[in-house]
C-alpha cells in the first residue's frame, strides 16, 4: 500500500504521517529527486487501517468551511507599530494577529528559518520570539510533528494560531477531524512552494565561495523597497544581496508538482483569515499607500472576523473590494512552465555554478532596460541640480 500514486496529488502537508496510530509510525517522509518530501509507507509495519488515506484531502476531499457571508470581508492593513512594520515583509498583519493570540496566553505555529537555513514550522508562545516567524519564506516549510503538537495544545485548552500555506491549513483541518473553538487558522496567498533541497544547494553555492557560515537570511529585504524582491544573505564580515532565488522560484520551474493544480488558488479559502501583500492598493486608495508595505487581510469566517475586531485598533485599515486588489493566486494556480522537465534534468546533471548561472542570469533585454532606466534617472537628477545651481 502506498498513499501517493501521483506526485501532483501530494502537497506534503504531513496529515497522513501524523494520523498513523502506530507507536512506531509506519509512514516516514523521504526526499525525492527534486528535493521535495513525500510519505513512504513501510509495508512491514502497516496494518492497513487507512487512517492516512482518510486524512488526505486528495483522497477524501476538502472540508467545507462555514463562511461569514457571500460578501467577502477584505481589508488593506498597516500596523501602527513602526518596529513591527519594519520587521514585517508587508504591512504587519501576521504580527498583529499573533499578538491577539499571545494575549490569550496562546501559542503560535509558523514558518521559521533555522541557523542552518532550513525552513520549518516552529512553536512559540512569547512576543519576544515572534521575530522568528516574521517575513515570507519562499521555500516549502518542513512540518515535522507540528500537527501533533497543535492537537496537544488544543486539547490542553490553549489558544492556538497556526499559519501556513492553504494546503497545510486544509491538511491540519483533516488531521484534527473536528472544529476547535480555540483554534485560529491563517492561510497565506501562496504562489507555490519551491524545493527545500534546491534552496539548500543555492545556499551552499554562496557558502562555498565565502568560506563562512551564513548568520542571517532575509528572503525579501524590505529596506530595499516593499516591492523589491531580493534575498539578503548575511555573513560575519559581509552580506550578499541577490535576486537569484527570486528568479528560480519566480520562474515557476522550482515549484512542487501539486502547486500547478492547487485546489486553493481561489477565494474559497481554508483559513479563518487570509493574508498577503495588498498589491494594487495604489490604484484604488492612493492615499493609503505606505512605502513600508500594506497587507491584504481577508476574514473568511466568524472566528476570523472576531480576531480582526480585536486587532483593528492597533492598525490603520480600510475596507477594500477584493476584486480591486485581486492577486493572481486568488484566481488560478501558477502555470507549469513548458521547460520544467529540462530544468530538473539540468539540476541533476550540471555542476552547481553552471546550473545557477544558467537559471539566475538576467536576460539581455532586462539588463538593457535597467541601463536605460538608470541613465534616464541620472539625466533627470542632473537637470534638477543644474536648475538649482542657476
Amino acid at each position: 500500500m502506498q498513499i501517493v500514486n501521483e506526485k501532483s496529488k501530494c502537497c506534503g502537508c504531513t496529515a497522513c504521517v501524523n494520523s498513523c496510530p502506530l507507536d512506531e509510525n509506519a509512514i516516514s517522509l523521504s526526499f525525492d529527486e527534486e528535493g521535495f518530501l513525500y510519505p513512504v509507507i513501510d509495508t512491514d509495519k502497516c496494518i492497513e487501517c487507512h487512517a492516512c488515506v482518510k486524512a488526505c484531502f486528495y483522497h477524501t476531499g476538502v472540508i467545507d468551511i462555514e463562511r461569514i457571508s457571500k460578501n467577502i470581508h477584505s481589508y488593506a492593513v498597516v500596523t501602527k507599530d513602526t518596529d513591527l512594520l519594519n520587521k514585517s515583509q508587508s504591512g504587519g498583519a501576521f504580527g498583529e494577529i499573533a499578538r491577539v493570540i499571545i494575549e490569550q496566553k496562546g501559542v503560535i505555529y509558523g514558518a521559521a528559518v533555522t541557523d542552518d537555513g532550513v525552513v520549518e514550522h516552529q512553536r512559540i508562545e512569547a512576543v519576544e520570539e515572534l521575530y522568528k516567524l516574521h517575513g515570507s519564506k519562499y521555500v516549502q516549510s518542513q512540518m515535522k510533528d507540528a500537527f501533533f503538537y497543535v492537537k496537544k495544545d488544543l486539547q490542553s485548552d490553549r489558544w492556538v494560531l497556526f499559519s501556513g500555506t492553504p494546503c497545510q491549513i486544509m491538511g491540519l483541518r483533516k488531521y484534527l477531524k473536528k472544529e476547535y473553538s480555540n483554534l485560529v487558522l491563517v492561510d497565506i496567498v501562496c504562489y507555490g512552494v519551491p524545493s527545500p533541497k534546491l534552496w539548500e544547494k543555492f545556499l551552499e553555492s554562496y557558502v562555498s565561495k565565502s568560506k563562512e557560515k551564513i548568520k542571517k537570511i532575509v528572503f525579501r529585504e524590505k529596506r530595499l523597497g516593499w516591492k523589491v524582491c531580493k534575498t539578503v544573505l548575511e555573513f560575519a564580515n559581509h552580506k550578499i544581496v541577490t535576486d537569484g532565488w527570486t528568479r528560480l522560484w519566480g520562474g515557476g520551474n522550482a515549484l512542487r508538482p501539486s502547486c500547478y493544480q492547487c485546489k486553493f488558488s481561489n477565494l474559497d479559502r481554508p483559513g479563518d483569515l487570509t493574508i498577503g501583500d495588498c498589491w494594487g492598493i495604489e490604484k484604488v486608495y492612493p492615499n493609503f499607500v505606505n512605502e513600508k508595505g500594506v497587507s491584504l487581510l481577508i476574514a473568511n469566517t466568524k472566528m476570523g472576523e472576531a480576531v480582526f475586531d480585536k486587532l483593528k485598533n492597533n492598525v490603520d485599515f480600510c475596507k477594500v473590494d477584493i476584486n480591486s486588489v485581486l492577486q493572481p493566486r486568488l484566481v488560478e494556480p501558477t502555470k507549469q512552465p513548458k521547460n520544467r522537465e529540462y530544468f530538473w534534468c539540468d539540476y541533476k546533471s550540471m555542476e552547481s555554478d553552471e546550473f545557477f548561472h544558467k537559471y539566475t542570469k538576467k536576460p539581455i533585454r532586462e539588463i538593457v532596460r535597467n541601463w536605460i532606466s538608470t541613465g534616464l534617472n541620472f539625466i533627470y537628477q542632473l537637470k534638477f541640480f543644474t536648475r538649482r545651481l542657476q
